[in-house]
């Protein structure tokens, strides 16, 4: 058997050596059956670095042993061998196998015939470095030989191991996957993922504005997947204004934005204060304080100066009773001298009628100055002065029957630089007490008791006529105690003044129906109140007509239209002023035309009036004092 295995062994080295063997010398013994090897094609995945070469065997019943050569390129290396009889038999230089170079020579004897149940072997190749689409061919040269030692036949077949050309994916991606580091995609058929790139960001984006204490975001984007990041924004911190803005009490620096934040907020630091506008003796002065720090202001009244008292400044009061009553007023004008001007106040109490029911007492302020011809009365004066080169002297006759128990103050202001710098005595008169005072004084008193005893008769009338409350505020009638006066005038002299009166003069109607009705009201002289009711005439046609020539021969007469009239209702009224305290017994006579037709005349006379009342008990007194200083006033003044 080894002799065959070397003369198997020996056939096929001299193959694999190119050796040429002559047929002679070689003895070749015709079987039933051509023994033969094939030697497979395998191909195999890209990257596979071992691999089994499966081996065929035909023809091998009279075969009792072969051998022969692997021939390999040069990337493949035998591992070793699956022989006939099913071992592995490692490839190297051993009694089965030889190794030279990339040839491999093998042998194997079988044991006896029935080789033909023997129908594969094989090849456990090593791939060294495998290039994908690439083939690596395989020769396989074999003897087989009987048991007689007689080569059967020399077959060469051709196999080879084939890479295959990869599997070429052609991957679909959907988006991006990202995290803090970086970007990759993922292939939505096999999962593969890419490798993880780096962000690539813009410059960023700020998504949310700092404020001037909060701090804000900046955004950064991803210009390939979308991934954000964002930082931190400072801050900006406040502008504040150059400009100071301040309260009562602090200044401060406003946020050019208004959001109310402040600074250098700090109470205010005031100067000392500087006099913007110098007090006078009638006004008071300003003291201006001013912050140093922002020039917020503030001012504080400088208290009027106190102007001095001037006590050479001397005054006189008397009553006056001609066509009215009142008092005139005298003023020293030696002591006036030093001063560029004066002025005088007069403070004065009146009865001031709210309804038909009530009288309220109220205070009124009038200041008179004194005005050369031509020169101008300053607003709010009045120019009732007269002067002479030793006296200023004004008539202050706003004084009605029931208020002579009322004080009258008197001040007068001595002014240089048209400031007050100087005041007189404050004087305070009433009538009634310089009634009283002339009542004492004056050798014919006749006057002033009859105006003492006219002004307790109409007092009393007006006392009775209205309640203590409705009088004055202060519930306190005026209070002059007329009655210590009326011993001046006794009940019996007034009862004896046998006044002569005559109650026939009425009103005389011209066959028409005109209302005309006529109150005596009680001021400082008689007045008259005519009430007109022209219901069926054109009232643009009537005149009112009052016809009265005083004692002096003075024409006091006045023609009116409705329009000159007070509305009262559907009346119409008007009061008449101008009849003279000493024309008691002078008519007055009142007419009403519709154009140039005469309607209705009334004529009037206080004596007349005093006869037609002199049962009233109330009235009466009020009336027969009247008469009486009305003949007084006459009789002074010479009629």
């Amino acid at each position: 058997m080894k002799q065959l295995l070397k003369k198997s062994l020996a056939c096929v080295v001299s193959l694999a050596l190119g050796v040429t063997m002559l047929a002679g010398a070689v003895t070749i013994s015709r079987a039933d059956v051509t023994p033969t090897i094939t030697v497979a094609t395998v191909t195999v995945e890209p990257g596979a670095t071992q691999v089994n070469v499966p081996v065929t065997l035909a023809g091998m019943n009279d075969v009792a042993g072969y051998s022969g050569t692997v021939t390999l390129d040069n990337a493949l290396t035998l591992e070793g061998i699956n022989d006939a009889s099913g071992r592995f038999v490692t490839s190297g230089n051993n009694q089965n196998t030889y190794v030279n170079g990339n040839t491999v020579s093998f042998a194997e004897v079988l044991n006896g015939f029935g080789a033909a149940a023997v129908t594969e072997m094989g090849f456990t190749l090593v791939v060294t470095a495998p290039q994908a689409e690439e083939t690596y061919p395989i020769t396989v040269t074999t003897c087989f030989c009987n048991i007689d030692e007689q080569i059967l036949s020399v077959n060469a077949t051709n196999g080879a191991v084939i890479v295959e050309a990869p599997v070429v994916h052609e991957h679909t991606y959907s988006g991006y996957s990202s995290d803090a580091e970086g970007h990759w995609q993922v292939c939505t058929e096999c999962a593969e993922s890419t490798a993880k790139v780096a962000h690539t960001y813009d410059a960023g984006v700020i998504t949310t504005q700092p404020g001037h204490e909060t701090t804000g975001v900046r955004t950064y984007t991803c210009t390939v997947c979308g991934y954000q990041t964002t930082e931190v924004v400072g801050a900006t911190g406040h502008t504040y204004s150059d400009a100071w803005s301040y309260d009562e009490t602090d200044h401060w620096h406003d946020c050019t934005a208004n959001d109310g934040a402040k600074d250098a907020l700090a109470a205010h630091t005031y100067d000392g204060g500087v006099v913007t506008t110098a007090a006078t003796s009638t006004t008071p002065g300003v003291m201006t304080y001013t912050c140093t720090v922002c020039g917020r202001s503030y001012t504080e009244e400088i208290p009027a100066t106190a102007p001095t008292v001037d006590t050479s400044i001397k005054h006189s009061a008397s009553i006056l009773v001609r066509d009215k009553f009142g008092m005139s007023i005298g003023i020293s004008r030696k002591a006036l001298n030093a001063y560029d001007s004066f002025y005088m106040e007069v403070v004065s109490q009146h009865y001031k009628k709210v309804n038909e029911q009530m009288y309220m007492l109220a205070t009124e302020t009038d200041r008179y100055t004194y005005v050369a011809d031509g020169d101008t009365v300053p607003e709010g004066y009045s120019a009732q002065v007269e002067a002479t080169s030793t006296l200023i002297r004004f008539e202050y006759m706003d004084i009605t029957a029931y208020e002579m128990s009322l004080p009258v103050q008197i001040v007068v202001y001595c002014l240089n630089d048209d400031q007050v710098v100087a005041v007189s005595e404050t004087w305070t008169h009433s009538l009634a007490e310089r009634a009283l005072n002339k009542i004492a004084s004056a050798s014919d008193k006749s006057v002033y008791m009859d105006l003492v005893n006219y002004g307790a008769a109409v007092q009393t009338y007006f006392a009775d006529s209205f309640t203590t409350s409705d009088l004055a505020v202060s519930g306190v009638l005026p209070n002059v105690e007329f009655a210590s006066y009326a011993g001046y005038a006794t009940s019996d002299e007034l009862a004896s003044s046998a006044l002569v009166t005559d109650a026939s003069k009425t009103t005389k109607y011209n066959g028409a129906t005109v209302n005309m009705a006529t109150n005596l009201i009680v001021a400082s002289n008689n007045q008259l109140k005519y009430t007109l009711a022209p219901s069926t005439y054109d009232q643009e046609q009537i005149r009112f007509v009052i016809t009265y020539v005083d004692s002096y021969g003075n024409d006091n007469s006045v023609t009116l239209s409705i329009s000159d009239m007070e509305p009262s209702g559907k009346n119409f009224t008007y009061t008449y002023d101008r009849v003279k305290l000493y024309d008691t017994e002078v008519t007055v006579v009142a007419s009403v035309y519709e154009g140039e037709t005469l309607l209705a005349t009334r004529e009037f006379s206080f004596k007349d009036w005093v006869a037609k009342n002199v049962g009233n008990s109330s009235v009466n007194p009020v009336g027969h004092a009247m008469m009486k200083l009305n003949y007084s006033v006459r009789a002074s003044l010479g009629f």
